[in-house]
């Protein structure tokens, strides 16, 4: 892991640790993905929510989940999927996409 950490913040599971049979501490610390991070999310995968569980738990900086985050609960994983895109790429997104019933092409920004 890189030691020149530029971009991390301070987040809380939605969970609050408090439904895995055993209460734990929610407060997780994230780095912004590297270049590794971002190729390993890019490539072919037959298991790509394996692989971000992976990236993901690579991006936690503070101490570690007592579980992976391939067992956490979904709405804790999106959580932590979503804050890691924040920390990565901002709090505004641009995205393309297109219809797939005309063609169009629109552009929007996730918030």
């Amino acid at each position: 892991m890189a030691k020149n950490i530029t971009i991390k913040e301070d987040f809380s599971l939605p969970s609050e640790g408090r439904i895995y049979g055993k209460t734990f501490n929610p407060d997780v610390t994230l780095r912004s993905m590297t270049v590794e991070d971002e190729m390993k999310r890019l490539s072919p995968s037959k298991n790509p929510y394996k692989n971000m569980s992976e990236i993901i738990e690579s991006c936690i900086t503070s101490e570690k989940l007592p579980i992976s985050v391939y067992d956490l609960c979904i709405g804790d994983y999106t959580y932590l999927l979503h804050k890691l895109r924040v920390v990565t790429y901002g709090a505004n997104y641009p995205i393309r996409y297109m219809c797939p019933k005309c063609g169009s092409i629109e552009n929007d920004t996730l918030i």
